[in-house]
């Protein structure tokens, strides 16, 4: 099944469990946000307000709570590595000044 007919899709990212699929539209592509949409189901949310970024890979939390990704900003082109929680709400920035790629480790620490 498709996921998306935007054809604009950065990079995608499926949670643990499979339910979840996250992806990401870069700036130069489209309008520089996040999504996350439910397995077979056409229910898709917007995570983060378009802006003027580009991602650098995301990854879900072993329990699939959280969305972890990587963001270049107009305003902190350095990047930055962000949580929010995988459904939508505030998102949090956790490490300035990355540049490298991140894996999770399996207990979540």
């Amino acid at each position: 099944t498709r996921v998306t007919n935007s054809g604009v899709v950065g990079g995608a990212v499926i949670s643990p469990d499979g339910k979840f699929i996250a992806y990401d539209e870069n700036y130069t592509s489209g309008k520089g946000t996040l999504y996350v949409k439910q397995t077979g189901t056409s229910n898709e949310v917007q995570l983060l307000e378009p802006g003027q970024r580009f991602f650098g890979g995301s990854a879900f939390s072993p329990d699939g709570a959280f969305i972890y990704y990587v963001s270049y900003e107009k305003d902190d082109p350095k990047g930055a590595l962000y949580r929010i929680p995988a459904l939508g709400g505030p998102t949090t920035r956790l490490i300035g000044n990355f540049d490298s790629q991140f894996t999770l480790s399996p207990d979540g620490r």
